[in-house]
C-alpha cells in the first residue's frame, strides 16, 4: 500500500507513488454516482479465488460483474485454463459471469484447417465446463473471444476456420478429442449457439484488417474486446470513450468491452481490469456464462 503523507492538514499522495492503490481509493470518493453506472470486470490467467476477488473489488471500487478465463481444450488441468470443479461454484455463488477466452495464441496466424480444429476444441472446452443443457438455455448464445496478442497478428484464413469450428461445436452430435478427454455423445436434441468474437490491441492493425477480410468472405464476428490501456495504470478505469476502438475495426463489429489496465499486480495477485461499453452492456452480459 502506498504511503500517505500530509500537507496543511490535507491527505495527499507522494508524486512518486505508482501503485495506484490509495490514489484509486481517493478518486472513488468523488465518483460514487458515476461508479454505480459502469459495468466492470477482471480477467486473469489463474484459478479464481476470494483473495483475487477482494483485490479486484477494492481496486475497481465495486464488485466485478464479469471475469475472463481461458478455455483451450476439455480436460486441460493447467490453472491457466478454467477449472470447472472449482470455479463453477465460485462464480455461481457470487453471481459473476464468466467471459470465455479461446487461447492458442501461437496458432492465430496459421491455416483455416488449424483454425477449425482449434475452434472445435475451444467450444468443447466450454461445453465440458458448463454443460450443454445449461448453455442451450442461453437464448442469446455464448460469446467466445479469440485471444490475439499484439505481436502475433491473426490471419483471415485462421479466423474463418476458427469461427466456423466454434459455431459447429455447438451443433455436433459428437465431439471427441481423445487426446484430452472423451466428450461422449452430444445430445441430439440440444443446440448451443456459440458467437465468435475477437480480443486484440487497438493498434494491432493487421489483426483488425484480417478480421475485415474474413467477414467479407462470410465469417461471423459478433463483437470485439479491445485493449486500450491507461498508461501508467490509473484507477478508476471509467468513463467509456468513443476512442476505445481501432481505426481498422470492421463497421459491423461492435466494441463490447475495453481492457483498461493490464497485468496489474497487488499482493501477489495479477489481474487485468476491464470496462464494458455502456451502449452494449445488456447484450454483452446476456451472452456471458453464469454457471449453474
Amino acid at each position: 500500500m502506498a504511503k500517505v503523507t500530509k500537507s496543511n492538514g490535507k491527505r495527499r499522495l507522494p508524486k512518486s507513488d505508482t501503485d495506484g492503490f490509495d490514489r484509486a481509493a481517493l478518486s472513488y470518493r468523488g465518483t460514487i454516482a458515476e461508479k454505480s453506472s459502469f459495468v466492470v470486470g477482471i480477467d486473469q490467467a489463474d484459478i479464481a479465488s476470494p483473495p483475487a476477488l477482494r483485490i479486484g473489488t477494492k481496486m475497481l471500487g465495486k464488485s466485478p460483474t464479469f471475469w475472463g478465463r481461458f478455455f483451450k481444450g476439455p480436460g486441460n488441468t493447467s490453472p491457466i485454463q478454467y477449472q470447472p470443479t472449482v470455479e463453477n461454484t465460485f462464480f455461481s455463488q457470487r453471481g459473476i459471469r464468466v467471459l470465455p477466452i479461446a487461447r492458442q495464441t501461437n496458432n492465430v496466424g496459421r491455416s483455416e484447417r488449424l483454425g477449425y480444429v482449434d475452434g472445435q476444441r475451444n467450444g468443447a472446452a466450454v461445453l465440458a465446463a458448463f454443460g450443454a443443457n445449461h448453455l442451450a438455455r442461453m437464448a442469446d448464445g455464448i460469446r467466445v473471444f479469440l485471444d490475439v496478442e499484439r505481436y502475433g497478428p491473426m490471419s483471415p484464413s485462421y479466423y474463418e476456420g476458427w469461427s466456423k469450428g466454434l459455431i459447429d461445436a455447438g451443433r455436433q452430435t459428437m465431439i471427441d478429442f481423445s487426446d484430452e478427454i472423451d466428450m461422449g455423445v452430444f445430445p441430439r436434441d440440444i443446440s448451443v449457439t456459440f458467437r465468435p468474437c475477437v480480443y486484440g490491441h487497438h493498434s494491432a492493425d493487421r489483426t483488425w484488417q484480417s478480421l475485415g477480410t474474413a467477414i467479407s468472405g462470410g465469417a461471423v464476428c459478433d463483437g470485439a474486446w479491445i485493449v486500450f490501456m491507461n498508461s501508467p495504470a490509473r484507477f478508476p478505469i471509467w468513463p467509456w470513450r468513443s476512442s476505445f476502438t481501432s481505426r481498422h475495426m470492421p463497421s459491423s463489429v461492435p466494441v463490447l468491452a475495453c481492457q483498461r489496465i493490464l497485468d496489474y499486480s497487488q499482493d501477489g495477485v495479477n489481474l487485468d481490469y476491464n470496462l464494458a461499453n455502456p451502449a452494449h452492456e445488456a447484450d454483452f452480459l446476456n451472452t456471458l456464462v453464469l454457471p449453474a
